[in-house]
């Protein structure tokens, strides 16, 4: 497991994974066997693909979040680090089965 869930950084993406397993990663995104060397091993230790690894903890604090704040969601998505704003909601509702803010009013 490459992060401890006490000290995971939610700025944490794929180059920095990359990186810390010393890959070069601008051979990582041009060579596929690079990746394939580092996601396959990786789903074998985790049990899920990198980016869902990565997610998965997103999702979590982000729903913390939501019901003991009261920041609008799009400055909790930016806090934990999601930077496509488009996004946030539709990967919310996957992973939840309701948008940020119908979760927000249910659970508060």
């Amino acid at each position: 497991v490459i992060y401890n869930n006490n000290k995971f950084s939610f700025n944490c993406t794929i180059i920095s994974l990359a990186q810390s397993r010393k890959i070069n990663f601008f051979k990582f995104f041009t060579n596929l066997s690079d990746y394939t060397n580092f996601s396959i091993p990786f789903k074998k230790a985790t049990g899920m693909p990198i980016y869902q690894y990565l997610l998965n903890p997103r999702i979590e604090h982000f729903s913390y979040l939501l019901t003991t704040t009261d920041k609008p969601y799009i400055d909790l998505a930016y806090e934990v680090g999601f930077r496509d704003f488009a996004n946030v909601t539709r990967t919310f509702r996957k992973y939840k089965g309701c948008t940020p803010l119908e979760y927000r009013k249910k659970l508060k």
